[in-house]
């Protein structure tokens, strides 16, 4: 079995030089690519990039980079010239996809972004007929539609043209389905529910000094990361942000992380001056998902203030790493988190999230208990050595039916 992973805006993390977005669903993307290429089969993974193009081998993946050839804005209208580059940026992703199928002999294509990548990945395999699995972790495609509503055709199509759509979790399938009923749509594609979980190799080895160093921090620092985008919408940086000086007044040896870019990013930097707590919080933007790891890993707690999430990367690295991880209490969270024992569930509510911050930080022995059963759950449900079995299993039955 022969499989492409494609993802448009996420080259692989481990390629040097690459400024691409690296968030929980590529890695996840990724993750199955390596695990699917350590039980023997054939796996692809393309994605784009400035510069030259990339050809390389990562843990068992043929990646491939290419970079996307754009028109020079010289034009007066530059919404004509973006609406042209972004047509001609489709057509050339459309051909790689094409050449990648015949020359790689591809049996199964597995996507993330529904549109473009998914609507994409459709066309090119059109003549070829390799099926398609289209992996739904989120809203994206529905807050894309709202921003792009000419896109409700093609979105559509995409999600009835897919061989099986792969949900993350139970919550996504009932909060995709919601969302095709508010918007009319009629969607009959056959669907299964799994998840990949975390490659435990990832969290081996380590460099902790190096980290600290990097990124000076000292051991007498009550750590507290956060590591999520600074959407527009969902994301609740502030929340955190806003607890911070009623956890100073309790625990003065306090610093806060706070890692990713987005929207949000200057704003929550200018809450955090006009609370006087700038000095305690540090946004560290995008850095290697080694480096995240690394922090995580000697933090006091992981923090997770959210409106909406699918099924987080961040939560499931940081169980695994037996670390206290604090979040909203919202779906899918709470249906994993156990409050106070494999976890902490909290309000959006600064006074809230303050209060659990020096409640576990005061309380070593529930923080370990914590922290064990965090590690013990987390082997047993998000190993990825056991998970992508499923995937294979899947796999095979559609590249099977598909013949």
């Amino acid at each position: 079995m022969n499989i492409l992973f494609f993802s448009s805006n996420s080259p692989y993390s481990e390629i040097k030089s690459f400024k691409g977005r690296i968030g929980g669903a590529e890695i996840n993307l990724r993750v199955i690519a390596e695990e699917l290429a350590n039980l023997g089969y054939s796996t692809c993974y393309y994605s784009t990039k400035k510069g030259k193009p990339v050809k390389k081998n990562v843990n068992g993946v043929s990646t491939y980079h290419f970079p996307n050839i754009l028109m020079p804005i010289f034009h007066k209208n530059l919404s004509l010239i973006r609406k042209y580059n972004e047509k001609l940026v489709m057509i050339q992703q459309k051909n790689q996809i094409e050449k990648i199928i015949k020359k790689k002999n591809i049996d199964l294509i597995h996507t993330y972004s529904t549109y473009p990548d998914t609507f994409l990945s459709i066309s090119a395999a059109k003549k070829s007929g390799v099926p398609i699995v289209q992996r739904v972790a989120g809203r994206a495609w529905y807050n894309l539609l709202i921003e792009n509503p000419s896109l409700k055709k093609k979105i559509e199509w995409t999600f009835n043209e897919v061989d099986m759509m792969l949900f993350i979790s139970d919550f996504i399938k009932g909060k995709t389905y919601d969302y095709f009923q508010e918007l009319g749509f009629k969607v009959n594609t056959p669907f299964e529910i799994n998840d990949i979980g975390i490659n435990y190799n990832q969290l081996k080895n380590i460099d902790l000094e190096k980290v600290k160093s990097k990124y000076n921090l000292s051991d007498d620092e009550k750590i507290i990361l956060c590591v999520e985008s600074f959407k527009n919408y969902s994301k609740r940086q502030d929340i955190l942000i806003k607890a911070v000086p009623n956890v100073l007044e309790k625990i003065n040896n306090l610093k806060v992380l706070l890692v990713g870019k987005g929207p949000n990013f200057q704003r929550m930097k200018d809450l955090a001056y006009e609370l006087g707590v700038h000095r305690k919080i540090r946004f560290l933007g995008e850095i290697p998902h080694r480096d995240v790891l690394a922090i995580m890993s000697i933090a006091e707690i992981v923090a997770h203030p959210t409106e909406f999430e699918g099924y987080s990367t961040v939560m499931r690295e940081s169980l695994a790493l037996g670390k206290p991880f604090l979040v909203s209490d919202i779906e899918p969270m709470n249906n994993v988190i156990r409050d106070g024992y494999n976890g902490m569930l909290v309000e959006n509510n600064p006074i809230k999230f303050a209060e659990k911050i020096v409640y576990l930080l005061k309380n070593n022995k529930i923080r370990k208990s914590i922290e064990k059963n965090a590690a013990t759950y987390a082997k047993k449900n998000f190993d990825s050595k056991k998970n992508v079995l499923k995937y294979e299993k899947l796999f095979l039955e559609i590249c099977h039916k598909n013949k």
